[in-house]
């Protein structure tokens, strides 16, 4: 897609303001990451948002029709996990139509799958995404990011989203950012075989820790890409975090055996 620069600046201002309305602007904020639908999912640290070319419109219907594909279970991108459960529960919201898990209140998630009503689409994960772990006694606790599940995910939601664009004529561009709350002296386990996770490093040898309080991972997508171009693009995302860890390798995608250098499907969280 071809866009003059005016038009774009345009739409990233629509797109800024949808962000700061969400807390999805200052990663050092306290707020960071908090408002919209997070509100109902205080355990959420990970947070994917994806924004259409004109976030303030109104496109979606949320009929009977709707609700019958939006909650199928549908077949992840990749092959050998199960497909992925994003709750088993829907409702309307003011703003988007959501899946999620029911509890005791049904407006308080720990997961969630959202279809906005401009278009656009978001997740968070709670306990799927992140965890307090200790290491030891002697050693504070501290946050850990699944890193393997936080790519699928990303990959699996894009996939979904491929459909809405077909089926609901979605226009871009469209903005994408992924969201990490709570990450200062984070680190990074749920790694693909071959790499060692943060209980198997060594007594003495130092962890890597992510040192920002916050992170935020922006991309800009012209034309929604085809099958191959959308893996690359969540690999992107998963790329974007290990960097924010100090870590060049990419340990999301498998270091041995015969799916060495694929996303290793084995310790995705499917949610299953």
């Amino acid at each position: 897609m071809t866009i003059g620069l005016e038009r774009l600046e345009l739409i990233r201002a629509r797109w800024r303001r949808v962000r700061e309305s969400l807390q999805l602007i200052d990663p050092l904020s306290d707020t960071f990451a908090t408002g919209g639908l997070a509100r109902h999912a205080p355990e959420v640290n990970v947070r994917f948002l994806l924004l259409p070319a004109d976030p303030g419109a109104d496109v979606m219907e949320f009929d009977e029709e709707f609700w019958a594909w939006w909650m199928q279970d549908r077949l992840n991108p990749f092959e050998g996990a199960s497909p992925t459960l994003w709750g088993r529960d829907g409702m309307p919201a003011a703003t988007a139509a959501v899946r999620y898990d029911r509890s005791d209140d049904r407006w308080n998630w720990d997961s969630y799958l959202a279809l906005l009503r401009c278009g656009g689409l978001e997740f968070g994960l709670g306990r799927l995404g992140s965890a307090v772990w200790q290491r030891h006694e002697q050693e504070p606790s501290t946050r850990v990011f699944f890193l393997t599940t936080i790519v699928g995910r990303i990959w699996v939601a894009l996939s979904l989203f491929a459909e809405a664009v077909t089926q609901y004529e979605i226009r871009g561009p469209w903005e994408l950012a992924l969201a990490l709350r709570e990450s200062q002296l984070s680190i990074l386990a749920n790694v693909a075989a071959g790499w060692a996770e943060p209980e198997d490093v060594f007594p003495g040898e130092t962890i890597r820790r992510c040192p920002d309080p916050g992170l935020l991972i922006v991309r800009e997508v012209f034309a929604w890409p085809g099958p191959e171009a959308l893996q690359a693009l969540a690999f992107s995302f998963g790329a974007n975090v290990e960097d924010a860890f100090g870590f060049r390798e990419r340990r999301f995608l498998a270091r041995i055996g015969p799916g060495a250098g694929q996303l290793d499907v084995s310790r995705y969280r499917s949610g299953r």
